[in-house]
């Protein structure tokens, strides 16, 4: 129950974002975070592998998930017919992170964190856990393939050192489209480079 001053639905909020952070930090989906919280059991080790890069055959094509094959693929579903949909995981429709995980995980067989084999099963990690995935790079580093991230909001691929493929919302608008890496959405950003 909230006391004096605080709403109740501020409390729920907190509890969530603590929910998403802790999973972040814990590499595993909000879903299985929110199973140990209940169970009272830890993740298992194997949800709890960060990412690694590239499988060794890579994925469907035979491609591997460097950072210019990266950003190619996220090209690829330019002007396709695809939209934005909250939670969406492939391309009849997909939210940011679903974007990037389609992308990495399906299309290029990299693993992404959060997922008990590495490797992509559906939407997959959030904006969170990609905040902390791979290795942060300054700005000016930025290249295609690189991750730009605002933890709790969005994240998109970058192109080049300007520009980012990404999937901005709303529902049912074209996604991916390109944008200026700097289009900031409020709140600190991070560039993730993956192994």
């Amino acid at each position: 129950m909230a006391g004096p001053g605080v709403s109740t639905p501020a409390v729920f909020a907190a509890g969530a974002g603590a929910l998403v952070l802790w999973s972040a930090l814990k590499g595993v989906s909000v879903t299985g975070g929110l199973r140990s919280l209940l169970t009272g059991k830890q993740p298992s080790a194997a949800n709890t592998e960060p990412i690694t890069g590239a499988a060794a055959g890579g994925g469907p094509g035979g491609s591997r998930a460097t950072g210019s094959a990266i950003a190619d693929r996220g090209l690829s579903y330019l002007g396709s017919g695809s939209v934005y949909k909250w939670g969406g995981a492939d391309p009849r429709g997909w939210d940011c992170s679903g974007f990037a995980n389609y992308v990495i995980g399906h299309d290029l067989g990299a693993a992404i964190p959060g997922s008990p084999s590495g490797a992509y099963s559906g939407h997959g990690p959030t904006t969170v856990q990609w905040a902390l995935a791979g290795k942060a790079i300054p700005r000016g580093q930025v290249q295609a393939g690189d991750l730009v991230v605002w933890p709790l909001f969005h994240m998109g691929i970058a192109i080049s050192g300007a520009q980012m493929v990404n999937a901005p919302g709303p529902a049912g608008t074209p996604a991916p489209v390109i944008s200026p890496v700097d289009e900031g959405i409020g709140g600190p950003v991070t560039y993730r480079r993956l192994p």
